[in-house]
């Protein structure tokens, strides 16, 4: 490659350690050194290697922060590093300072590492930054809460020819494999069609090269555009080892390449369907009258038909949606429930007929009672907080203004322990303040035990919907990874439901992470959440023009707005300490969404952190 085509930020030969800089305050079992044996190009690579023994606090990021300038004045399409790995590095990330000193972070990799050996990365960089670009730091994150604190956890990994690159016609990456079938790894029948959807963006695949092996015996699969497909059969009890490698045309090898390893159970099925994450909880007070009725079935073994899943709400069946692939399903209330008790059942059978034991609790509903004037009044939103004294210094301003009613945008917690959930509720959102109600969003570090167990016992349903005068307020959960569908599988077809069942003029669909982040670093929802929740939104739209809607995001600790196609997209604000946008200084407040009869506007009001707090 041409040195106009690039600009090479280390290559690691000037075999200088003092040009790096470690900073342990997450993670201080990590070590930094020059190696000449696992070497990509040149002399030398930067090896980094770890163990988890010495964790201390938060996700435990292992950072390499270059000491040098790094910089350029021109605008880089991409930055792209070659990795080495053994198969157990974390995931990737960096950050880059623009012109502006915002700091930028790039997702190196999509999660942690799985290949071994050498992977070359590169990670298009946003045009409209302001130049000069630098390079700051390399880092390593551990998400996994298994993992962390856990000293036998250890590794290596190398990093070489770190690059800016401004001409990005060199092929150096092989294809990749999605879609793979079947995803769960355990299967009860002694047969089935494995198949892999395999691209390549650059120089396209050769399929002329391609090897499948099923159990290291070399079969030859059907492919039909990029699809790779076989049936295996006559299987016996045991493992089944599948293994794909095929390259592009410019050569280069799949990394990873294709592995996956199953195992077969002929044993006859015995074991009932197993149900989790029933929300609400069991006692639960929530403030809607049609609630959303979540739940988790699952049935390794054969599986479950939607239609044996029987829910009722005080003995009256409700239409259950259910996703066999995730065991996500919901259903809504088909009538509205006054307030009080009400009793819910659970209870179905897997495929060979295996009845559970009904599930049964009882919630109770206090729901929100319209407004007096149904075109003018307003609703409070306090941002992320994650301190209960940032909470009750948003709550005291905002009661001030006199809302119809308050909702939190998530992350009320810090590092989501049971103290601080108790706290939130009995400090900061007990039931009524003032006698105004106070709902919540999840927020990521709600989950940040690796699930939403103590939010749910604690504030209730992640995920709800309610109707307050003319406008229908819908609340989707996006806590876990990032994704409405990792955090539940089901939210999607949910938000159709519910937008094709109500009339209302006004529509505020409200969820943690954003769609977008227009600063980039990297708190936003995974792509294709993002593009599917916003193509329901516009086709709504324009399927019904007269209908204003407003999604409302907190994460991002700024303001922010944008339209798609009529659909008006909002991040709150800040209520933290915590910034994530350098430049926005003194950003620490609430908002007010006003609903008037020709729309429905958002305001943000800054307000000085000591308050009269009580």
């Amino acid at each position: 490659m041409n040195e106009h085509k690039m600009l090479i930020l280390d290559d690691f030969n000037n075999a200088n350690l003092s040009d790096y800089e470690t900073n342990h305050s997450f993670v201080s079992s990590y070590y930094l050194s020059l190696n000449k044996d696992y070497v990509k190009h040149g002399k030398y690579s930067l090896e980094v290697s770890f163990n988890y023994g010495g964790w201390v606090k938060g996700n435990g990021a292992m950072y390499i922060k270059f000491k040098k300038k790094l910089v350029t004045q021109q605008m880089p399409k991409k930055l792209a590093v070659w990795v080495h790995s053994d198969g157990k590095t974390p995931w990737l990330r960096a950050t880059i300072i623009d012109g502006d000193n915002e700091r930028k972070i790039i997702n190196l990799t999509n999660g942690n590492i799985s290949w071994n050996g050498w992977k070359y990365l590169d990670v298009e960089l946003e045009q409209n930054w302001k130049l000069p670009l630098r390079l700051e730091q390399i880092y390593a994150v551990e998400t996994n809460l298994v993992n962390q604190k856990d000293s036998s956890i250890n590794g290596k990994f190398y990093l070489d020819h770190i690059t800016f690159v401004y001409v990005d016609d060199q092929d150096l990456t092989g294809p990749i494999f999605s879609d793979i079938l079947p995803q769960k790894e355990k299967i009860y029948r002694n047969s089935f069609v494995f198949s892999a959807v395999v691209s390549d963006d650059m120089s396209g695949v050769d399929f002329d090269s391609l090897i499948m092996k099923i159990n290291n015996k070399l079969v030859v699969p059907s492919v039909r555009a990029n699809k790779i497909s076989y049936h295996v059969k006559e299987l016996q009890e045991g493992n089944c080892k599948v293994s794909i490698q095929v390259k592009d045309l410019a050569g280069n090898w799949s990394v990873p390449y294709l592995e996956k390893n199953y195992l077969i159970d002929l044993n006859e099925d015995h074991e009932c369907p197993i149900i989790s994450d029933v929300t609400p909880s069991d006692s639960a007070l929530i403030h809607t009258a049609t609630p959303r009725i979540g739940f988790r079935l699952c049935d390794e073994h054969s599986g479950i038909e939607k239609n044996d899943i029987i829910l009722t709400i005080n003995n009256e069946k409700q239409k259950v949606f259910y996703d066999e692939e995730t065991g996500w399903g919901f259903a809504i209330s088909s009538s509205h429930l006054i307030d009080g008790p009400h009793h819910l059942s659970i209870h179905t059978k897997d495929r060979a007929g295996n009845e559970m034991d009904p599930y049964q609790q009882n919630f109770v509903v206090h729901s929100i009672k319209g407004p007096i004037d149904e075109d003018n009044f307003i609703v409070g939103i306090i941002p992320d907080t994650h301190t209960l004294e940032h909470g009750k210094a948003a709550l005291v301003h905002l009661l001030e203004e006199a809302p119809e009613f308050i909702i939190h945008m998530g992350d009320f917690v810090d590092q989501g322990t049971e103290e601080e959930f108790k706290l939130a509720k009995t400090s900061l959102f007990s039931d009524m303040k003032k006698h105004i109600p106070i709902l919540t969003l999840a927020g990521n570090h709600e989950a940040f035990r690796g699930n939403l167990t103590l939010y749910q016992s604690f504030m209730g349903s992640p995920s709800y919907h309610f109707t307050y005068g003319k406008v229908l307020f819908i609340i989707l959960n996006s806590a876990l990874g990032q994704s409405l569908t990792l955090s539940d599988s089901t939210q999607l077809t949910y938000l159709k439901e519910v937008l094709s069942t109500h009339e209302q003029k006004h529509i505020v669909v409200l969820t943690h992470v954003p769609t977008k982040d227009h600063f980039g670093t990297a708190h936003e929802m995974v792509y294709e959440d993002s593009v599917q929740l916003v193509e329901i939104l516009t086709e709504h739209k324009s399927e019904l023009p007269s209908r204003d809607i407003v999604v409302l995001f907190g994460h991002l600790h700024t303001q922010d707005q944008w339209e798609v196609s009529g659909v008006r997209y909002i991040i709150t604000g800040n209520a933290s300490p915590k910034k994530y946008v350098m430049k926005q200084e003194n950003n620490i407040g609430y908002g007010l969404l006003h609903i008037q009869s020709n729309g429905m506007y958002y305001e943000y009001k800054p307000f000085n952190l000591i308050p009269p707090v009580t």
